[in-house]
């Protein structure tokens, strides 16, 4: 028996306290087919469908890739053939998801040709007339966080990245220096780019709101395409109240699971996929009520 196995990502979605994602997902919902369509990033995506079921909403966005001719082979005879489609159809994409209003929980199916948690949250924000105020973060373990919490100072921040996008740095004031240190990586001929930002010997600490916030603009970059390791290195070292040092690394803090089940078509259904966000979500269901709060009724 074929077994598939599917990678669920967690994320925290955002937005001004007025913000209720609930009601644009039930809203684009309604639209008709042609006015779900929207252009994330040069390509069209579509909200397929989505409706309130259980614990929250279930929902499934298409990236429909135009770009791309499928071609067809045969295990019995040479040669390869060309899929024929309309001018009007492409390769469609999909990934599911499932948002559970209580704790403001998206949870992702991870596919790295489908639609990522950037374009993801690109598409929905399009919907909602642009509004930057909406935005999707990369929840992390309880564990990190109480961790994070009991660190009295934060005293070191190391990261390593690769070629990235320069763009994921636009929510930062300083987004500039960012782009120049990438900038000089790339004109040094540098593959990496390691920076550690340190007090050393010194007395205080790092800005605490600022590195919270780089760090949670390079868990999106590194969740958002979880196999170019763009990100291969976020730690945060600090010191807790009885001065004792503690290092949390980040990126193996992100709360992800992975979830198999029998597989008997070349095709994985929409409820497959949606069964396994479902156990995935009970798998942390508590620990998220913890972080975020007890479960309400979706509405």
């Amino acid at each position: 028996m074929k077994m598939k196995t599917i990678t669920v990502d967690f994320y925290k979605v955002e937005g001004d306290d007025d913000f209720d994602f609930a009601k644009l997902l039930s809203r684009v919902g309604q639209l008709a087919p042609d006015d779900r369509l929207r252009t994330v990033k040069g390509g069209p995506f579509r909200l397929e469908h989505v409706a309130k079921r259980g614990i929250g909403f279930e929902g499934e966005l298409v990236r429909i890739r135009m770009d791309y001719g499928p071609t067809k082979a045969s295990l019995s005879t040479a040669g390869v053939e060309e899929i024929p489609l309309r001018e009007d159809e492409g390769v469609g994409e999909e990934t599911a998801f499932l948002y559970h209003p209580g704790t403001a929980v998206l949870l992702l199916q991870r596919n790295r040709i489908g639609a990522t948690a950037n374009s993801f949250a690109s598409y929905f924000s399009n919907h909602n007339d642009g509004n930057d105020a909406f935005g999707m973060s990369q929840v992390l373990e309880l564990d990190a966080l109480l961790r994070l919490n009991e660190m009295e100072e934060f005293r070191e921040f190391e990261v390593e990245v690769a070629g990235i996008d320069l763009s994921v740095f636009n929510d930062l004031k300083d987004r500039y220096t960012w782009n120049e240190l990438q900038r000089i990586r790339e004109r040094a001929g540098a593959p990496r780019l390691a920076m550690t930002l340190k007090m050393g010997h010194a007395r205080g600490a790092l800005n605490r709101d600022y590195i919270r916030k780089l760090g949670r603009t390079l868990l999106n970059l590194a969740s958002s395409d979880p196999d170019s390791r763009s990100v291969t290195s976020l730690k945060v070292r600090g010191k807790d109240d009885m001065e004792d040092t503690a290092v949390v690394d980040l990126l193996n803090y992100r709360m992800i699971e992975s979830v198999s089940f029998p597989w008997h078509d070349r095709r994985v259904s929409y409820d497959a996929r949606q069964a396994a966000l479902r156990e995935a979500f009970s798998k942390r269901e508590t620990e998220l009520k913890k972080m975020f709060g007890q479960r309400k009724k979706a509405s």
